[in-house]
């Protein structure tokens, strides 16, 4: 089965729950892809538990870990956050399945890097989401744009390293496409 095949059409959603395009400051790529109007902090639960990422980050790496490895581990960290941010409307999926006409499907990975140059963690985390019938993201506070599944890598400081995982954002029945 294609993954075209999984997805719907379109989400409509009245005017005040739309996600604006043109609001590109206050915004990033997780209120995007959740279509929410504020800025998205994935790892503020894991911060909350944890403290500071990088210094959690810096532990592994002075472990001798490799960049994908803590890329993984990171990751893997901030999916039970992410889904308790959103109460019952995202859903962490081990397959992707074939999505109802009121699902989008999000993809995030993430990446840690030791900098050699700053002597410093480097790191963030990306989403991606099928909508429409095109993957888009927005990266930071820029305009939104479409994107390919497989493409995570920016530059050279860019590079989105870690596993793919699939979220599902089920949005309520009224406003689905009828």
């Amino acid at each position: 089965m294609s993954l075209n095949s999984t997805i719907p059409n379109k989400i409509v959603a009245n005017s005040d729950q739309n996600y604006y395009e043109d609001n590109y400051i206050s915004t990033n790529c997780g209120s995007y892809a959740f279509n929410i109007k504020d800025w998205y902090d994935a790892d503020r639960a894991f911060e909350n538990e944890n403290g500071y990422a990088y210094l959690w980050m810096e532990q592994l790496f002075d472990k001798g870990l490799s960049d994908l490895e803590v890329s993984n581990l990171y990751i893997a960290e901030l999916l039970d956050g992410i889904v308790a941010d959103f109460k019952g409307e995202v859903q962490l999926l081990d397959s992707i399945p074939i999505l109802k006409a009121n699902e989008e499907l999000i993809a995030f990975r993430a990446f840690c890097r030791w900098d050699e140059i700053m002597d410093e963690v480097d790191f963030d985390w990306h989403f991606k989401v099928y909508r429409d019938g095109h993957w888009r993201e927005k990266n930071g506070s820029g305009p939104v744009s479409e994107c390919r599944l497989q493409d995570w890598e920016y530059d050279d400081e860019m590079n989105y390293i870690s596993k793919v995982y699939f979220f599902k954002k089920i949005y309520p029945e009224n406003l689905k496409k009828s």
